[in-house]
């Protein structure tokens, strides 16, 4: 799983123009890793805009409890896809994993993008809020904003420019 998410994520830093890196897992979310692989993925994915979904059935419950134990951390699908703003969407029946790629795609062709250039790249973690002001809440009481706690403000290296 590593090895794919960075692949991936190698060939889209070297696209002109620039591609979005999405990723979509379909499976029982059992995999893990001890805790400072699945950070630094997690890092290489917040320097992008690299988003992790996932469709699940369940086979193996989710229990937030047991997301990080022993040195590991579990459940990595839910983990990249909560650090990136993506989503898992959960069922036991099949039938309806066409209709949650159907609300992942929707999502990602209506999904609005707010940019800026930080001032330093600085290669290294800052915190990221995203709020709708209290008229804007009130005008959109159902708007549901996800964004990714954070991000790495990173150079282009010379070899994908």
């Amino acid at each position: 799983m590593q090895k794919m998410i960075r692949l991936v994520l190698k060939t889209t830093h070297g696209m002109t123009p620039d591609r979005l890196p999405i990723f979509l897992f379909l499976y029982g979310d059992h995999c893990a890793t001890y805790v400072d692989e699945a950070n630094a993925i997690l890092r290489d994915l917040l320097e992008t805009s690299g988003l992790v979904f996932g469709i699940n059935n369940i086979g193996v419950p989710f229990d937030s409890y047991l997301s990080s134990r022993a040195g590991q951390i579990f459940y990595l699908v839910h983990y990249y896809s909560r650090e990136t703003g993506g989503e898992i969407y959960s069922s036991v029946d099949p039938a309806l994993f066409s209709n949650a790629l159907d609300y992942i795609l929707t999502q990602l062709h209506f999904r609005y993008t707010i940019g800026f250039k930080p001032k330093k790249l600085d290669g290294k973690r800052h915190t990221l809020k995203v709020a709708l002001t209290k008229e804007a809440q009130k005008r959109y009481p159902a708007a549901e904003l996800r964004f990714r706690p954070e991000y790495i403000p990173v150079a282009v290296p010379e070899s994908f420019r």
